[in-house]
């Protein structure tokens, strides 16, 4: 599923759109996690080879009247001008520095389960919302946590959603 995020700043296009700026971010950066985990590549890996699918295609919607190398450097400060990007890129990237810490949060919060056994989805949403709650003090932890719920409900399940509220919840509560 390809969300366009538009690149108007007017506050009636900011009324029209389905999704803030964060919260898009955090779903190409849940997106992004579950690449990674999915086929067993490093976190720094999936986020270039993210950002390199991300230019390609804003490269590719350039007009045709712009040389190769203007398409290409006007797609980069183009896909860097996007918020969305930036704080799906700082979420990942943050995930995976707090790795080793984030997990064993998730794992001592989620009752039997371990990081293993859980839906490689419900991990990723899991590492975001965690990230969030211990690592950025800009996002209250009430809306990291229905954040995160929300996306599990709209990528995964609603069994998934309560799981989900109710790990972070404890690790709201631990942090």
């Amino acid at each position: 599923m390809a969300i366009v995020e538009p690149t108007s700043s007017s506050p009636k296009d900011d009324l029209s759109r389905p999704f803030s700026g964060r919260t898009l971010a955090r779903q190409r950066a849940v997106e992004v996690l579950y690449s990674a985990d999915l086929r067993g590549k490093g976190i720094p890996e999936a986020v270039e080879t993210w950002l390199t699918n991300a230019r390609g295609n804003l490269e590719q919607h350039r007009p045709a009247n712009e040389s190769e190398s203007v398409r290409r450097v006007r797609a980069r400060e183009q896909l860097d001008a996007l918020d969305s990007y930036q704080y799906a890129r700082t979420i990942a990237v943050g995930v995976d520095e707090h790795l080793q810490t984030i997990d064993e949060l998730i794992s001592s919060f989620a009752n039997g389960w371990t990081i293993e056994r859980m839906p490689r989805v419900d991990v990723a949403i899991l590492r975001v919302g965690a990230w969030e709650l211990l690592y950025n003090d800009e996002v209250p932890a009430p809306v990291a946590i229905s954040e995160a719920g929300k996306l599990a409900a709209e990528l995964s399940t609603a069994d998934s959603s309560r799981f989900i509220n109710g790990v972070l919840n404890g690790v709201a509560a631990g942090a």
